[in-house]
């Protein structure tokens, strides 16, 4: 539903006669929020602190961002350590760490496979639900929020 909103719907019919209160609420939410909520799975090893951290941002994608990846403003900042610098390979999520200097924070979503760098923590992927949702937020178009998909 909400790649349909994210898209630049503004009416969605639903033939669904026996649709339920929990998909109606869900269907209004969508269509009054400006905020795309996209689901990822955070790997074992990251905080409660970095979670929590994360999960309270709004992110916009920047303007000038490259094809191959998904650069969040609103994340600089972040003390983040390095910790596992592992190959980012197509919907990984990544931080960059203390090693990046005033990148440190940068919140980062693979567009494609990329390789190991010291510079990023891979922290965990995007949902398979909410991958077609990243195409709505390329340079600078929507607002964006993880959200927790255990």
């Amino acid at each position: 539903m909400e790649e349909l909103f994210s898209s630049g719907f503004d009416y969605v019919l639903i033939g669904d006669s026996l649709a339920g209160d929990n998909e109606l609420k869900e269907m209004a939410r969508c269509a009054s929020e400006d905020i795309i909520e996209i689901p990822m799975v955070f790997y074992p090893y990251v905080t409660d602190e970095m979670k929590r951290e994360l999960l309270s941002r709004v992110f916009l994608s920047r303007v000038d961002q490259p094809e191959r990846l998904i650069r969040a403003d609103g994340s600089r900042g972040i003390h983040v350590a390095p910790c596992y610098c592992a190959p980012r390979e197509t919907y990984t999520v990544s931080v960059n760490n203390s090693n990046s200097g005033h990148y440190m924070g940068e919140l980062q979503i693979a567009m494609e496979d990329l390789g190991c760098s010291q510079e990023h923590n891979v922290i965990g992927l995007i949902h398979p639900f909410g991958r077609r949702l990243l195409e709505c937020i390329k340079y600078g178009q929507h607002q964006f929020k993880l959200v927790n998909k255990c």
